[in-house]
């Protein structure tokens, strides 16, 4: 299934640093991405640091999580290569079959 739109939150900014350890679970509420009555069937987190490099791995910490459309959100500090500006993503598909992405761009790693 083809991703028909994409989604910013306007949402602060989360800040991980190295004393933060296992910081979350951050909650997102993907209700005003979704058409009326629509509920997430499943969810796919992903996400990216600079230059598109994906950082799923060493930043999300578990499986996300997804109740009444809010996703629950671990993330660990991934360490001092990983500093800078990261953007989570979104991919979840409703219990319709539409599959979309909604994107939170505001996650910045570092030490200070």
């Amino acid at each position: 299934m083809t991703i028909i739109n994409k989604y910013q939150f306007q949402e602060k900014t989360i800040l991980i640093q190295p004393n933060a350890g296992k910081a979350g679970a951050f909650q997102f509420d993907l209700t005003p991405q979704l058409p009326e009555s629509a509920v997430i069937s499943s969810i796919e987190v992903k996400t990216y640091g600079s230059k598109r490099v994906e950082t799923t791995s060493v930043l999300v910490n578990g499986i996300p999580t997804c109740l009444e459309n809010v996703v629950s959100v671990e993330l660990n500090y991934p360490g001092e290569g990983y500093h800078g500006n990261h953007k989570i993503t979104f991919i979840y598909t409703t219990t319709g079959g539409m599959k979309d992405e909604a994107d939170f761009c505001c996650v910045k790693v570092t030490d200070i």
